[in-house]
């Protein structure tokens, strides 16, 4: 959007200090990267297949996987922390189990397995049983055991892999309160 950088500034002069972006990293070059440095601690790249195939077959652009994957090293080489987003459906459930090797061949900071919510583009897809999901969440926690720190995992919508601490606090989802989402129509 030719007004992102203006809204990164309004959020500063708002107090807003800890921002954050989701990105399919389809724009993301050299320059743009040294720009994002300058605002950014972390970025979530969204990555939907351990291959190009995948990937591209999930978004319906080719070469969208191969950007991601210069994206991020752009990113690392301006000192951006990368963090991967991967939607679990139907269609890559199979690469679950390959996607920490790839987080850690690009050299991001954590991998986080989001479970679809048949919702807006993803809406005919088909939605999870609860048993899928905890099935998936049990798989997802145990492979978390298996890396150990070298990489972080998170989820969103499977079982946490942490226990939940007693005085825990639950503050719900932020959006709404503090995502703003541009589209490519500038709305």
């Amino acid at each position: 959007h030719p007004g992102f950088s203006k809204f990164i500034q309004y959020a500063r002069e708002q107090r807003i200090y800890q921002l954050r972006l989701s990105t399919n990293a389809w724009l993301i070059n050299d320059k743009k990267a040294k720009e994002l440095s300058k605002y950014f601690d972390s970025i979530q790249i969204s990555v939907h297949g351990a291959s190009a195939a995948m990937h591209d077959h999930i978004v319906r652009k080719e070469g969208a996987w191969e950007q991601a994957k210069r994206a991020t090293k752009l990113l690392n080489k301006n000192g951006v922390r990368v963090n991967i987003g991967f939607t679990v459906m139907r269609e890559n459930v199979d690469d679950v189990p390959k996607m920490p090797h790839l987080a850690l061949e690009w050299k991001a900071d954590s991998l986080g397995f989001l479970c679809l919510v048949p919702q807006g583009r993803g809406a005919k897809l088909k939605d999870w049983s609860k048993e899928e999901i905890f099935r998936m969440g049990d798989n997802i926690k145990k492979m978390s055991c298996r890396l150990g720190p070298c990489l972080n995992l998170d989820v969103a919508g499977f079982p946490p892999i942490n226990p939940v601490k007693k005085d825990a606090t639950i503050y719900g989802c932020e959006a709404g309160k503090t995502l703003m989402t541009v589209e490519p129509n500038g709305s």
